[in-house]
């Protein structure tokens, strides 16, 4: 492996991702394992958006990643870091959907009363917005009403940049442009 012959693991990609963010994000258990092993793995390194190795675990939709993760860190205040957009490792497991993923943040004292910077909302209503009816039944049960019913978008095509984790909907295939 490279790691073993010397590569730098903190190496950053044009987003200011590191090894173990990329392997976070893209479901590489064994290689969080294998910086665990060699003693590199940082819950402190955050990307050029402000996401640390917990918002790309929450991302993955792996609970077995988040749990690695959780379980690594287990006093961790990055589980409560907001991005420089306001989302929390929380917000961003409520827009994928995961409900075991959110499960596992909330057990592990996730703040249920955060919101995203843009429209103010919290993890029920970015729920609610992505559709994920499921979930938002398991977190109406939770959070406590802070604004209104948040109406699902409007979405007929989606596509997701693994750089910013922005999401583009309803795009023109020939303009679409993926921050790298």
């Amino acid at each position: 492996m490279l790691l073993d012959a010397g590569a730098d693991p903190t190496a950053r990609d044009r987003q200011g991702r590191c090894l173990i963010h990329l392997a976070a994000c893209w479901g590489h258990i064994d290689i969080l394992k294998h910086l665990h092993h060699l003693n590199r793995l940082d819950d402190t390194i955050t990307d050029l958006q402000g996401r640390s190795v917990f918002h790309h675990a929450a991302c993955s939709g792996s609970k077995e990643i988040l749990e690695h993760i959780l379980n690594t860190f287990p006093d961790s205040s990055e589980l409560n870091r907001a991005d420089k957009d306001g989302y929390t490792p929380l917000l961003w497991a409520a827009k994928k959907g995961e409900k075991a993923v959110v499960r596992s943040l909330l057990e592990r004292g996730a703040n249920l009363k955060v919101q995203e910077k843009k429209h103010k909302w919290n993890p029920l209503q970015v729920a609610q917005y992505h559709r994920h009816d499921a979930l938002s039944s398991i977190l109406s049960e939770v959070v406590e009403p802070t604004g209104d019913f948040v109406s699902p978008g409007e979405v007929q095509y989606r596509v997701s940049c693994d750089g910013c984790f922005c999401e583009a909907s309803n795009f023109v295939p020939t303009l679409l442009i993926l921050c790298f």
